[in-house]
């Protein structure tokens, strides 16, 4: 695990653990596709992916999280997504995944980035509890881990090629600091 910033984290999970990665991949961009008038009604840019794509996701990347934060007690309540993007469609805001559910000191917002073209621009911007701003460039199989409350925003991206990022948000029933932070 890689420390990006306060909180910030990365893990080079790969894509090797999924089968059919192509597959996966045609499938979640003609989802979205097909999603683009709902996202204009529902004011939502993310797509819920299918639930064979939800077991496979859920399950690897929370047992990421638990392997590498031992002390961490997961909770019902997570929700998982996908944000697919490229030059054609993108939608770039500044947001957190805090609820009235949620606590401040609790949670995580996670991104698995299932594909990334390798080029300059896609970074993510995060700004942390220090109102501190890191920009950074994900590469393909990169998971970022961090707080809930935290800012952030994909930045502009321009290729033609899909972006696919996988967004669980994990519900904790202990605090940061009692699990790593």
């Amino acid at each position: 695990m890689k420390k990006l910033g306060n909180k910030i984290y990365s893990l080079d999970l790969g894509i090797e653990w999924i089968d059919n990665y192509e597959e996966v991949c045609d499938k979640l961009i003609r989802r979205h596709r097909a999603s683009l008038i709902h996202y204009r009604i529902r004011n939502t840019y993310v797509t819920i992916p299918k639930k064979e794509y939800c077991k496979i996701f859920e399950d690897h990347l929370l047992k990421s999280i638990k392997n590498q934060f031992d002390k961490i007690q997961i909770s019902d309540g997570h929700s998982i997504f996908t944000y697919v993007s490229n030059n054609q469609w993108a939608k770039n805001e500044w947001h957190n995944h805090l609820t009235s559910f949620s606590s401040p000191n609790k949670g995580l917002s996670t991104v698995f980035y299932l594909k990334k073209p390798d080029c300059e621009d896609g970074k993510i911007s995060i700004i942390d509890d220090d109102n501190f701003q890191i920009d950074y460039l994900p590469k393909q199989g990169e998971y970022l881990i961090f707080p809930l409350h935290y800012m952030h925003c994909p930045t502009k991206y321009e290729s033609e090629e899909h972006r696919i990022a996988i967004n669980l948000n994990v519900m904790t029933s202990n605090t940061y600091s009692e699990f790593c932070f």
